[in-house]
């Protein structure tokens, strides 16, 4: 990658806010970045890190709400960390899935 490359990309990146807007906005060149090692880390210095919730924290949220799908819709953010963490059955509510059902039969 040539010196204005990434001079380029690097004025790109300074137009952004976040990975996220920046992926969306230039995604062809979201993926070039992320061929080249170290280069994203470069590229976007002046972005917020994301949050990193800790199981802790996940378990905590957890018991906050009565249901997975009141998690869901009220802290997305929080239910799809502990989602992509494997984490949902360990840390959210039972599931009532099907418990209207066996209800009704007793």
């Amino acid at each position: 990658m040539t010196h204005n490359e990434k001079a380029n990309l690097r004025e790109l990146a300074l137009s952004c806010r976040t990975r996220t807007e920046f992926a969306r906005k230039f995604n062809p060149q979201y993926q070039r970045i992320m061929r080249v090692p170290g280069l994203a880390d470069e590229l976007f210095r002046h972005m917020p890190k994301p949050k990193r919730w800790t199981r802790e924290e996940l378990e905590k949220i957890g018991t906050l709400y009565h249901s997975r799908s009141e998690w869901l819709a009220k802290s997305p953010h929080t239910f799809q960390a502990a989602h992509r963490r494997k984490l949902v059955d360990e840390v959210a509510p039972p599931s009532r899935r099907g418990k209207h059902l066996h209800e009704a039969n007793q």
